[in-house]
C-alpha cells in the first residue's frame, strides 16, 4: 500500500506507521499555543497521545486551545507565560513537572503578532 496524502488514519495504522507517531506518557509544552501554528502544534500532539501544556500570554486563546484538546480526546493545560521573561518560564516548567511528572518535551512555535 502506498503511504500518500489521502491514506487514512485507520490505514496508517493497520501497517503500523501510527505507532511511529505515539506519543503517549509524554508531556509536550508549546509555546505560543493560543493561536495559528501553536494551536495546531498542540492538537497534533494531543492526537497522538501526549498531554500538552499551553504556553502563552493570550489567556483567552490559550483556554480556547486547551478545550480543543479535550474536544480531540486529548489533555492538557495552559499556563500563562512570556518567554521573555525568565521566572515566568520556570514557572511554566515548575506547573507542567507538577501536574504531569517529569517527561517533558518542549516544542517551540513563534508567536507572530
Amino acid at each position: 500500500m502506498a503511504v500518500g496524502s489521502r491514506t487514512s488514519r485507520t490505514q496508517l495504522a493497520k501497517i503500523g506507521v501510527m505507532n511511529v507517531f505515539s506519543f503517549e506518557d509524554k508531556v509536550v509544552v508549546v509555546t505560543g499555543g493560543s493561536s495559528g501554528i501553536g494551536r495546531a502544534t498542540a492538537v497534533a500532539f494531543a492526537r497522538t497521545g501526549a498531554k500538552v501544556v499551553i504556553a502563552d500570554i493570550k489567556e483567552e486563546g490559550g483556554q480556547q486551545t486547551v478545550e480543543l484538546l479535550k474536544d480531540a480526546g486529548g489533555d492538557g493545560m495552559f499556563v500563562h507565560t512570556d518567554v521573555s521573561h525568565e521566572a515566568d518560564v520556570a514557572t511554566l516548567m515548575d506547573e507542567a513537572v507538577e501536574t504531569y511528572g517529569a517527561s517533558i518535551t518542549p516544542s517551540t512555535t513563534p508567536d507572530v503578532n
